[in-house]
């Protein structure tokens, strides 16, 4: 029925990455429907509220690392199956990814709360502010590519985020240019009711797999590095390896190579 050609041709690969991506976004979303529901109807849930956004917090951590996972895979074309893979390492990554979320949860609370302070108090101190532009900062640099080295590599949690701040640091221009690509998707997902529509459908993998599509030739060069490639001279900036100490390069290659089955 199809010319042997049609299997390789731009408008095939790209309606199986469409229907791969709207797979994965809807597992994310589908593991994150506890906090989804805390945070759209909280007085419907009333004191459940709380217990629902701790766990959904939970679930979405392990979720995004098993997103993140694919999607670093997505970014050289080998991702292959989709719904196995992202149970596998949900089921791996559950307590590390979800200790994760409920970190970064109660970090993005306390910023809204801080934000409301600085927002609604009649003379407020500009400490808010000030409180509220660092709080972001930190935040995001120490997760910014926490789930994403969460999805590669075995490491604990604070180590994870300790790697995510250094590199966020190391590789500063890079940094930024994620944030604002992801800043321009997220304020394109929400410019008017049918975008919103597009962004709940595939607005949450797009972005990770923007940042997978960025981090990872910064974690193949840390990884060329430290096994002392012939062409270091190459690198884009001259690393100092004793600054990713903390990532354990024993198991790197080992669960990168699991990674790739």
């Amino acid at each position: 029925m199809f010319k042997n050609g049609f299997f390789e041709s731009p408008l095939y690969k790209f309606g199986t990455r469409l229907v791969d991506v709207l797979a994965l976004n809807f597992l994310w979303l589908f593991c994150s429907l506890p906090l989804l529901l805390a945070l759209m109807i909280p007085k419907w849930l009333g004191l459940f509220w709380i217990p629902c956004g701790i766990i959904g917090a939970f679930t979405m951590g392990a979720a995004s690392v098993a997103a993140f996972s694919i999607t670093l895979k997505m970014v050289d074309d080998e991702e292959g199956y989709i719904f196995k893979p992202f149970f596998k390492e949900f089921k791996a990554s559950f307590f590390k990814g979800g200790i994760a979320g409920v970190i970064q949860t109660f970090a993005v609370y306390a910023l809204y709360l801080d934000f409301q302070l600085y927002h609604n108090v009649e003379n407020s101190n500009i400490m808010f502010l000030i409180v509220f532009v660092l709080g972001l900062f930190f935040l995001f640099t120490h997760y910014v590519y926490a789930y994403a080295l969460m999805g590669r590599y075995e490491n604990t949690v604070v180590n994870t985020l300790r790697n995510s701040f250094t590199i966020a640091l190391r590789y500063f221009k890079k940094t930024i240019l994620i944030f604002l690509v992801v800043a321009f998707e997220f304020m394109l997902f929400i410019w008017s009711s049918t975008t919103e529509f597009i962004g709940i459908i595939i607005g949450p993998v797009c972005i990770m797999f923007t940042i997978s599509g960025m981090a990872k030739p910064i974690f193949l060069q840390i990884e060329k590095d430290n096994g002392g490639g012939e062409n270091e001279d190459e690198a884009e900036d001259d690393i100092d390896l004793s600054e990713y100490e903390n990532i354990d390069y024993e198991k790197l290659a080992k669960k990168a190579n699991e990674n790739e089955k």
